[in-house]
């Protein structure tokens, strides 16, 4: 039985699953969130993201500053460990 693989991003690296507004809010570029493509590529591939909603919060970042990935899961970090 192949085991689920979960990527879940959380304190320095939570701004990794913004989408382009806040991610250039965030990071100070126009170009938008260079990381979107990936992250769906690998969503794709089966691979599970999850972004800490602790880290989330202490950012001042809600639902909507995430991409729009219907599989993402808001997750309190403690939960997953």
């Amino acid at each position: 039985m192949r085991r689920p693989s979960i990527g879940i991003f959380h304190g320095s690296a939570a701004y990794l699953t913004l989408n382009d507004k806040a991610y250039g809010a965030y990071r100070l570029v126009e170009t938008g969130n260079p990381y979107k493509k990936l992250l769906a590529s690998l969503m794709e591939q089966g691979i599970q993201i999850e972004e800490c909603a602790i880290s989330m919060r202490s950012n001042g970042w809600g639902n909507i500053e995430n991409v729009s990935f219907s599989a993402l899961i808001l997750t309190e970090l403690q939960n997953t460990i």
